[in-house]
């Protein structure tokens, strides 16, 4: 049995160019995916994207903490899981009914699809992805993004002014991208990982036999990442 876990970052999901403000193709295309693949289970981790930036802006001021932000912006992943599993559940059997809580092991359910949202405070969903890798004992993550590249500069540092100065990062690895990021999470930190995700996924290259490697791509690459066809950003 294998199992999938696919983190999908809200701008994915969650998008300003639709009436709804979803993006019915990610998500039909989505269906598609978990259909090609009958025998395989898919943990489907959903990120906040452009509702999460829309409820921190409309219930936040100056005073409110970045661990309320957090929470808001957690709230907002947890809205988008529900409305993908809602989706997917029409056409599709084996879907687990409820968005999970929390990362957990999920070969003691029967079903195959399972859908989740943010978890804790001070951590993105990518972490929560991770941690659904380390419970399930499987060493492949694939990040559903638009992000085209890792450029070799701390987040902080960053001038979009001077973008073309900066190199990009060939084969970046675990700990590269752990001193890239830094420690320090704000709420919806512009980075290609979040710290804690960073860290974790360095762990899990140590301690797994196999090692650990996360894909980067678009939701049109899914299909070259799973069948070992992909030429785009990968963490090893």
């Amino acid at each position: 049995m294998v199992i999938r876990i696919l983190a999908y970052g809200g701008s994915i999901i969650s998008t300003p160019y639709s009436s709804t403000g979803y993006n019915k193709n990610a998500i039909n295309n989505l269906k598609k995916i978990i259909r090609k693949y009958p025998e395989d289970k898919f943990i489907i981790v959903i990120g906040g994207g452009l509702l999460a930036k829309k409820l921190i802006e409309e219930e936040c001021d100056k005073n409110t903490s970045d661990f309320d932000k957090d929470l808001i912006g957690i709230k907002a992943t947890k809205i988008n899981a529900k409305h993908t599993l809602h989706e997917i559940k029409k056409n599709i059997h084996g879907i687990f009914p409820e968005v999970l809580s929390k990362p957990q092991n999920i070969t003691k359910f029967k079903e195959r699809v399972f859908v989740c949202g943010g978890w804790k405070p001070g951590r993105s969903t990518d972490y929560v992805a991770l941690k659904f890798a380390e419970k399930n004992s499987t060493n492949l993550i694939y990040k559903i993004t638009n992000v085209k590249e890792i450029l070799d500069v701390k987040p902080k540092e960053f001038d979009k002014n001077k973008k073309e100065k900066y190199s990009r990062i060939k084969n970046p690895t675990w700990n590269k991208i752990v001193n890239l990021v830094d420690d320090k999470w704000v709420p919806r930190l512009n980075t290609p990982i979040d710290p804690k995700a960073a860290k974790l996924g360095l762990k899990l290259s140590t301690t797994n036999k196999k090692g650990f490697i996360m894909f980067f791509g678009k939701k049109e690459d899914i299909t070259k990442m799973f069948e070992n066809k992909f030429k785009g950003i990968i963490i090893k």
